[in-house]
């Protein structure tokens, strides 16, 4: 076995285990493999290499292992990972009347089946009665069903 085996052997399992930790929790199959190749690495090295150099390998490799451990149970860590952004977006907030079957406006985005429209000079998310509905075409409210708006193309 050569020194770039045993080091491919090592690294590619330090990468498992952290693709274990970070990418795929849970799983354990590619933590498992990840273990199995490192512990190869290592029991390749004492065999080709002796003693001292096993040492230095199996030491370096929990050092390394202790890091990764500590980095990935600090909480600083996972924030940075996560997602900080809030959503802004709402859905149909209607006022009794404000929008009836009947009322007339045109689609500012298609509707495919759901999209944008304007009607009585607000924008909406509506659903189109006949599917696909062109931006710019004029379209007549059919239906209101709580916050859901159906239309169909005029």
């Amino acid at each position: 076995m050569t020194l770039t085996t045993i080091l491919i052997l090592l690294l590619l399992g330090l990468g498992l285990v952290i693709l274990e930790l970070l990418v795929v929790p849970g799983t354990t199959a590619v933590g498992v493999i990840g273990g199995l190749m490192l512990i190869a690495g290592i029991w390749f090295t004492y065999n080709k290499y002796g003693s001292t150099t096993g040492h230095m390998v199996l030491g370096g490799a929990l050092i390394v292992i202790t890091v990764m451990f500590r980095l990935a149970l600090r909480a600083k860590t996972w924030k940075r990972l996560s997602v900080q952004e809030e959503i802004t977006g709402k859905m149909n907030v209607l006022e009794e009347g404000e929008v009836n079957a009947g009322d007339s406006g045109n689609a500012v985005s298609r509707l495919a089946p759901m999209g944008k429209a304007r009607i009585n000079g607000q924008l909406y998310e509506v659903q189109s009665k006949d599917g696909w509905v062109d931006a710019g075409m004029n379209i007549r409210v059919v239906k209101v069903d709580g916050s859901k708006i159906i239309v169909t193309s005029v």
